[in-house]
This record gives structure tokens, sequence and C-alpha cells, in this order.
């Protein structure tokens, strides 16, 4: 008697079932052309990379995302103001200033102008 019963579930489970569509929340993504700024600075535990921005006013983090991550989530968005401005000052006292990253890039063409007459001069 139970069998009947049992094949009417059998057959229901196996129609096809109606999907209905569902809006899909879309994360906060780290931009492609965002410019790495630090790797795995910790916050709160948490490893993280830090995107943004060098000037000459120094560095100001705009988008914080998962330390080797794939997905490019920028968790930034739901930290406070204050805590980017945080790790703003962290780069600020760790990090090489604009005004050291220029010396060391002349100093560095300037080898290789001199390594280049060096090995280039005409006869």
């Amino acid at each position: 008697m139970n069998a009947p019963i049992n094949f009417a579930l059998l057959q229901a489970a196996a129609a096809p079932v109606a999907v209905t569509p569902t809006t899909a929340i879309s994360q906060p993504l780290i931009p492609a052309d965002a410019r790495p700024l630090h790797s795995g600075y910790e916050h709160d535990g948490l490893l993280v990379d830090l995107y943004g921005v060098l000037d000459a006013h120094g560095y100001e983090v705009k988008h914080v995302g998962l330390h080797l991550s794939v997905d490019m989530t920028d968790i930034g968005a739901w930290l406070k103001r204050e805590v980017l401005l945080q790790m703003s000052d962290w780069c600020d006292d760790h990090l090489p200033s604009a005004h050291d990253l220029r010396l060391v890039s002349i100093d560095e063409a300037r080898i290789e102008r001199h390594e280049w007459e060096r090995n280039f001069e005409p006869p």
C-alpha cells in the first residue's frame, strides 16, 4: 500500500523544479588599476593588503583586501574612515616617501646611464 505513495514522491522529486530568478548581491571589488601599497598588514589579527595612492602629501589607503585573496573583495568598504586614516598614517611611518622613491629612481637612472656609456662607448 505504501508503494504507490513512494513512487509518487519519487516522481515529484524527479520533476524539474522551476527556478525563480534571484538578485545577486555584488560585493565591492578593488579596482584592477589600484596601486598596491603594502601586503600583509595586520588589522585586528587579520592580514590584509592595502591599496591606494602615494603623492607628495604621503600615502592614502583607499581599498583594503584580504591578504593573498583571489577574489579582490574590498573589505575597506565596511571599515570606518578613521581606520583607513590609521592605515594611511602607518604607511607614512613605515614605507618610503615619494621623495625617497624619487631619489632612488634618479640614482638608478644615473647608474644605468653610466653602465650604458661604459659598455657602449664609440671607438
